[in-house]
């Protein structure tokens, strides 16, 4: 059995002690090799005695945190624990038609390109409704083949019901809210806050927060295994 973790930042483990320095700077043909060792997701596979693989990229998007997912349940199956935290739905990823690669815009990021889409096609109900079908696509293919997962997030605006949420979004979200969980319902950089661990001037919780995180989830995860 492996454990496999997809996401960005902080499942990848930026900022963290044990990441060389100037990884930061290295290609992104490189950097898969220098994830860290040291985020919840890695602390648990070595607590459960469970093969480790690192998916997550960081300052990616949810359309690529899918297809990450979509790869692994094709190599894998249901022999992976799928550790899953969704980023912000406010970022867009697209396949770079030179490099033929994935690349994600995000609002902070300095281009013309960033400039080009948040000005004109960005918008929060459309955010809404893509990743919350990119969310539904990832648990209808993990529940098709029996996999064990869990699902974090980091924006609540994803199952916010307040605005720009007419009856397709709110449809969408019922489907997907029983599949989600978090930190006491609050995301990861929240509830490292609440407890006071200490955290990057990038926002990225460091490695008491992800230790916690470890302890925090490390019965839930055994529970899964248990589970036939």
């Amino acid at each position: 059995m492996l454990l496999g973790a997809f996401g960005d930042s902080f499942l990848f483990g930026a900022e963290l002690s044990d990441l060389p320095r100037g990884y930061s700077k290295i290609s992104d043909s490189e950097r898969i090799f220098f994830h860290s060792q040291k985020t919840w997701p890695a602390l648990i596979s070595k607590d459960l005695n469970l093969d480790y693989c690192c998916y997550a990229v960081s300052g990616i998007g949810n359309q690529h945190i899918l297809d990450d997912i979509i790869c692994a349940v094709a190599s894998h199956k249901n022999n992976m624990l799928y550790c899953i935290n969704w980023t912000w739905i406010d970022r867009f990823d697209y396949i770079d038609s030179v490099q033929n690669k994935w690349k994600s815009i995000l609002p902070s990021t300095e281009s013309s390109t960033k400039k080009l889409y948040y000005k004109n096609f960005h918008s929060e109900l459309h955010d809404k409704i893509k990743n919350l079908h990119y969310i539904q696509t990832a648990i209808s293919l993990l529940e098709k083949y029996r996999c064990k997962y869990v699902m974090t997030y980091m924006d609540y605006l994803l199952l916010d019901e307040k605005y720009h949420c007419p009856k397709q979004v709110n449809f969408l979200q019922k489907q997907i809210k029983p599949h989600m969980s978090n930190f006491d319902n609050l995301n990861f950089v929240d509830w490292a806050k609440k407890h006071n661990f200490t955290i990057s001037k990038l926002c990225h919780p460091l490695d008491e927060a992800h230790q916690e995180a470890k302890n925090y989830w490390i019965d839930h995860y055994k529970q899964l295994l248990l589970n036939k």
